[in-house]
């Protein structure tokens, strides 16, 4: 596992230098760059009027840093869709499970209000909430003294293991990364073992288990 953590950090969504693609290499990152925006460091010579989209080859590789302007937090949005119950939004009145087709003429009936982003301080990146992972068990879960004292536990990562939609049998698989999960519960415990499942969801920066197979 890399020192930047298992989930999508600043330096892989880096829409410019991304660690994530290219194999790793963040000048052809930006080499393949179609962006129009943007001021770039060092700045091209013996031209005149550039966009990034338009540099040549040796021009995009000499660049290390870029500037462009970041969209203002919170920021309001209007549309439609599902609300947190997964019930549509706008719905009739009296049909909760049914949408109100009448936004569709009229803006006045499309939810708005400010994006809910949360910033991860960790990875530097404005998050859509909070994260969920699955795995088994890899060694023990022992209890913890009190809930502010808690004990450390690793989880082996499922992922899928194909680009297509699959469920069942065959859809995860086991790719070597394994984490650092904390247990604060002072009666969970288990030995652990590849037929443990156990999900895991990051809260305060800590991976912490939200349900763990019985033995």
């Amino acid at each position: 596992m890399s020192s930047d953590g298992i989930l999508p950090n600043s330096k892989s969504l880096d829409p410019f230098f991304s660690n994530a693609v290219n194999d790793g290499d963040a000048a052809e990152t930006f080499n393949r760059s179609t962006i129009t925006g943007g001021v770039v460091d060092p700045a091209p010579t013996d031209v005149e009027d550039f966009s990034i989209d338009k540099m040549e080859e040796d021009q995009k590789k000499a660049v290390t840093a870029v500037r462009t302007i970041g969209t203002s937090l919170p920021r309001p949005a209007a549309g439609w869709g599902y609300d947190v119950a997964y019930n549509p939004a706008p719905s009739k009145d009296g049909s909760p499970r049914e949408f109100d087709p009448e936004f569709q003429t009229n803006p006045a009936l499309r939810k708005a209000g400010p994006i809910n982003f949360l910033w991860d301080d960790e990875r530097k990146i404005w998050s859509g909430g909070l994260e969920f992972l699955g795995g088994t068990v890899s060694g023990p879960i022992t209890p913890a003294p009190s809930p502010l004292q808690p004990t450390e536990w690793k989880l082996k990562v499922f992922r899928k293991t194909s680009e297509v939609s699959q469920k069942g049998a065959g859809a995860l698989g086991d790719e070597g990364e394994i984490i650092t999960c904390y247990n604060r519960d002072t009666n969970l415990q288990s030995e652990g073992g590849d037929n443990i499942w156990a999900i895991v969801i990051r809260l305060n920066y800590e991976w912490t288990p939200i349900w763990v197979s019985c033995i």
